[in-house]
């Protein structure tokens, strides 16, 4: 590793032949380190002096967590949010890449676009498609169930429905679009309605 330090990092002038790695958007600041290797990522983060870190295996070979990110030769893939039922997974696609999904017969998947443009093969037919701003697609959403249910706009779009709400909301430091359904114990309804929303944020 040649430069001192890859990703969002900050080292003091005082710090001495040490290695900082960042893979995650928050910044990692280092003062007065001396002869460390520090690695942060989704999955954790290593603090070691250069000397121990060849003795990382026996450690890491114990940790039982889930893994939380993966970078793929088509992209990368990060586990954002973890429930009892559900599982929210960040997937992101290089430039001129592929990948091929496997549909699941015991679980039900829902596939949010949030940013860029491309083409999915579905059942042997192709779709092009290109998403535009978030801050639009939630004004479409707000404009579909304005008559509908209660509405308010203070963190991004909530609308409560009686038997069911959502939470829709444009991250500030991403491209995305965060959806969040809910329902009184009715797990069909949320997958339900989590596809009409996003039938709307793609205009379809």
């Amino acid at each position: 590793m040649q430069e001192p330090s890859i990703g969002n990092v900050i080292l003091d002038d005082s710090c001495r032949d040490t290695h900082v790695v960042n893979e995650m958007d928050m910044p990692v600041l280092v003062m007065g380190g001396k002869s460390l290797v520090v690695a942060a990522s989704p999955e954790g983060i290593l603090v070691s002096d250069k000397e121990s870190s060849s003795h990382i295996k026996p450690y890491v070979e114990n940790l039982t967590q889930q893994i939380m990110f993966a970078e793929k030769s088509w992209g990368s893939f990060q586990i954002i949010d973890v429930e009892d039922e559900s599982l929210t997974i960040k997937v992101t696609l290089n430039a001129g890449h592929g990948m091929n999904y496997h549909s699941h017969a015991h679980r039900h998947e829902v596939w949010t676009v949030v940013s860029g443009e491309g083409t999915v093969l579905r059942d042997g037919g192709e779709r092009n498609f290109k998403v535009e701003e978030g801050h639009s697609a939630l004004k479409r959403v707000e404009e579909a169930y304005i008559n509908k249910g209660e509405i308010s706009n203070l963190d991004g779009l909530s609308v409560d429905m009686g038997s069911w709400r959502f939470n829709l909301r444009a991250s500030n430091t991403e491209p995305l679009l965060r959806l969040n359904v809910e329902s009184r114990g009715n797990r069909k309804l949320c997958m339900d309605k989590a596809e009409e929303i996003l039938r709307i944020v793609k205009d379809d």
